[in-house]
């Protein structure tokens, strides 16, 4: 089970979709939420270069080139991204996300931030960014590093099930949300089964069986 993305116009590749709420379910602005291209001129969060228009206006704005693709996301508090995985939250799995992120030039440090969340139904289960005036790092317990200023910073996040979580069997999903100072892209989760404490047993019995035979046929 792999989330791959690469954000592009129409959603049509990652099945990327305005969420339609803010951050706390409540009613939100859908085009406040875009794709935008990018350059190879570096970071500029201008409008299309045009200083006078609002940050939550409908459109792209030219932000610097990943090795993923053309476009990246733009979130904000009052509407995110999100993202329906055809998979379930499973017992004893480990869930490893990873994503680039970075906050324009623009942005004060201290000031910008986002969440990454990762849903199992209506359960959330992981969530990290970094924290509005100064808050900080969120999710340091799932691996979660500082956000670069003016460049890109690849995440690597990761949760372990235990036998009964909570939200065991949920559809997951993945949302995003931002003051509009920052950019991700890049998102890809894969799952991996922990081997049951039995069967990590019985491993255990062949690998000494074996060593035992190889001793008496030294004899």
């Amino acid at each position: 089970m792999t989330l791959v993305g690469d954000v592009t116009y129409g959603n049509a590749a990652t099945g990327w979709a305005a969420s339609g709420t803010d951050m706390w379910g409540n009613p939100g602005y859908p085009d406040r939420s875009r794709i935008l291209r990018t350059n190879d001129a570096g970071w500029d969060w201008n409008f299309f270069g045009d200083n006078t228009t609002p940050y939550y206006a409908p459109g792209g704005m030219e932000v610097p080139r990943t090795p993923y693709g053309n476009q990246v996301e733009s979130s904000f508090l009052d509407n995110g991204w999100k993202q329906t995985l055809s998979a379930t939250l499973a017992a004893n799995t480990t869930y490893t996300l990873s994503y680039d992120a970075g906050f324009g030039k623009d942005s004060a440090v201290g000031v910008g931030w986002y969440r990454v969340q990762l849903f199992a139904g209506d359960v959330k289960v992981m969530d990290v960014g970094e924290g509005l005036w100064g808050q900080g790092i969120i999710g340091v317990e799932y691996g979660q590093v500082k956000t670069a200023y003016n460049n890109w910073t690849h995440q690597t996040v990761s949760l372990t099930t235990d036998a009964i979580p909570t939200g065991l069997g949920g559809d997951l999903q993945i949302k995003i949300w931002s003051n509009g100072g920052v950019r991700t892209d890049n998102y890809k989760l894969d799952a991996t089964a922990i081997p049951e404490p039995a069967t990590l047993i019985l491993l255990g019995l062949s690998s000494l069986l074996a060593r035992r035979r190889r001793s008496e046929g030294l004899r």
